[in-house]
């Protein structure tokens, strides 16, 4: 069983991949797949308590993924995984929005919780085109795409990488799919 996190900026084509390499190792390569999707789509919790909302996110990510792992699957696709969490709490305590105690305390908690997972995919676009990107489909900034905040969350990947100790494929995303595609394939089959 191999465990791939999907990490990055918003509108970086992570969602996109997803489901191509699902689609792929489910159909094309007859593989066993279990999917996890981003956890915050379920969070009952309000968004304005930062801390709370990541911590509860990340909780329950690290929850289904170690009943997932318990299964009897070939790969498990993680949307928005262990070391993303990471990266939202520096993004956070670089905006202010929880304490340096907070951030440090939920860095920790995900660097003990990494083993879980074999490799990352961190897909990375600058702030601008993430926010150009988000503009096509809502006209107003919400509280991630916004341009402060997605530059506090690209100097927040770039360090999270830096700690990953699993093997780590970063995906270009200004790159066409096409080529992005291959890259994380080829990066699949060294696992």
């Amino acid at each position: 069983m191999k465990v791939i996190e999907f990490m990055g900026m918003p509108r970086a084509g992570k969602s996109t991949q997803f489901e191509l390499v699902e689609t792929v190792l489910s159909y094309a390569k007859k593989k066993k797949v279990r999917c996890l999707y981003e956890a915050v789509r379920n969070c009952p919790l309000d968004r304005k308590d930062r801390f709370q909302y990541n911590s509860w996110s990340l909780h329950h990510t690290i929850n289904r993924l170690m009943e997932a792992r318990m299964q009897d699957v070939d790969y498990i696709l993680v949307e928005r995984g262990i070391w993303d969490h990471a990266a939202f709490s520096i993004a956070l305590y670089f905006d202010g929005k929880i304490s340096k105690q907070q951030y440090l305390a939920q860095r920790r908690y995900c660097k003990g919780f990494g083993f879980l997972e074999d490799t990352v995919l961190a897909f990375f676009i600058d702030p601008e085109t993430s926010v150009e990107r988000e503009q096509k489909y809502h006209n107003q900034q919400g509280i991630v795409t916004n341009i402060n905040f997605l530059s506090y969350l690209f100097e927040a990947y770039k360090r999270t990488i830096k700690k990953v100790e699993q093997k780590i494929c970063i995906i270009d995303s200004s790159k066409p799919l096409e080529e992005n595609t291959e890259e994380i394939f080829s990066h699949i089959e060294q696992l």
